[in-house]
C-alpha cells in the first residue's frame, strides 16, 4: 500500500500526542502526599487495575479477534491466544529473573511496614516495561487509522492519550516514592508513552508490507501475558506488604473504573 508523506506526517503528530498523554499522568502523581502507606497501597493496586482491565477487556479479545480472522474458527483461536499469553507471563519471568529476586515482596528480606525504594523502583521498571510494550501496538492502531480516515485516526489518538493518563501514574507513582525524584519518574513515565512512536514504525515498515492477522494476534496476548504477570507477581503483593488493604482493593477498583469509563464514553 502506497501513502503520501504528508499523510505519514499527519498519523506520526496524533501517535506522538496519544503517546506524551503519559506525561501528564506523571505530573498527576507528584501531587499525592509523599511516604503515605495508604496511598502507596492505594496506588499499586490503580496500576494493577489499570493493566489488569486493559488485558481482559481490551487486549486479549482483540487478539481473539484477529486469530479468528485468521483461522476462520473459535476453538484454534482460544488455543493460539493462550499460548502467547503464556509466552508472555514465561518471557517475564525470566525476566525477573535476570533483575534479581532479592527484591521480591515474597523474600523474607522484604521488610513489613516499610518503604523498600529498592523493590519499588523494580515495580516501576517493570511497569514502564509492560505498559511499553503494550503502547507499541496502541501506537501501531493510531498511526493506521490516522492513515485510512483522519477523523477517525484523531478520534482514536483522543481515546488513547485519556487512558494513557493513569498508565502515566501507574509508572511514575512507585518510581517517584523509591528515588523521591520527580525527574526520574516523569522521565520514565514519559518514555513508556513514547513506545507508541515505535507502533508508528511498524505501522509503516510492518503493516504495509508483511502484515499478517496471525502475527498481530500473537502480539497482544504476548503483551497481555505480559501484563498480567506484573499486575499478580509484583504490583498487588508489594501492595499488600504495607497491610492497607482496602485501599489496595480500592485502587485496584479504581484504575478498573478509570480506564473502562474512558473506554466505553471514547
Amino acid at each position: 500500500m502506497q501513502i503520501d508523506l504528508e499523510t505519514i506526517y499527519y498519523a506520526l503528530i496524533i501517535t506522538f500526542f496519544a503517546g506524551l498523554s503519559t506525561s501528564i499522568g506523571a505530573i498527576i502523581a507528584f501531587f499525592f502526599k509523599k511516604e503515605s502507606y495508604t496511598f502507596l497501597s492505594f496506588g499499586l493496586g490503580f496500576s494493577a487495575g489499570v493493566m489488569i482491565y486493559l488485558s481482559f477487556i481490551e487486549i486479549i479479545p482483540e487478539s481473539l479477534s484477529f486469530f479468528e480472522n485468521y483461522f476462520v474458527s473459535e476453538v484454534p483461536a482460544g488455543v493460539w491466544s493462550l499460548i502467547f499469553l503464556s509466552v508472555g507471563i514465561l518471557f517475564m519471568i525470566f525476566v525477573d529473573y535476570i533483575l534479581g529476586e532479592k527484591f521480591n515482596p515474597d523474600e523474607p528480606n522484604f521488610l513489613e511496614g516499610v518503604i523498600n525504594k529498592n523493590n519499588l523502583f523494580k515495580v516501576g521498571v517493570l511497569t514502564a516495561v509492560a505498559l511499553s510494550l503494550h503502547n507499541i501496538p496502541e501506537g501501531l492502531a493510531t498511526f493506521v487509522s490516522g492513515v485510512v480516515s483522519i477523523e477517525v485516526g484523531f478520534a482514536i489518538a483522543i481515546a488513547l492519550a485519556l487512558h494513557n493518563i493513569p498508565e502515566g501514574m501507574s509508572v511514575a507513582l512507585p518510581i517517584y516514592y523509591a528515588t523521591g525524584s520527580k525527574l526520574k519518574s516523569f522521565i520514565y513515565a514519559s518514555l513508556a508513552g513514547m513506545f507508541n512512536l515505535i507502533g508508528a514504525i511498524f505501522g509503516i515498515i510492518f503493516v504495509y508490507y508483511f502484515y499478517s492477522e496471525f502475527i498481530m494476534g500473537a502480539m497482544f496476548s504476548f503483551v497481555a501475558g505480559i501484563m498480567l504477570f506484573v499486575s499478580f507477581h509484583q504490583l498487588l503483593p508489594t501492595a499488600a506488604v504495607y497491610k492497607k488493604h482496602h485501599s489496595e482493593v480500592f485502587g485496584v477498583l479504581f484504575g478498573m473504573l478509570s480506564v473502562g469509563f474512558i473506554m466505553l464514553f471514547l
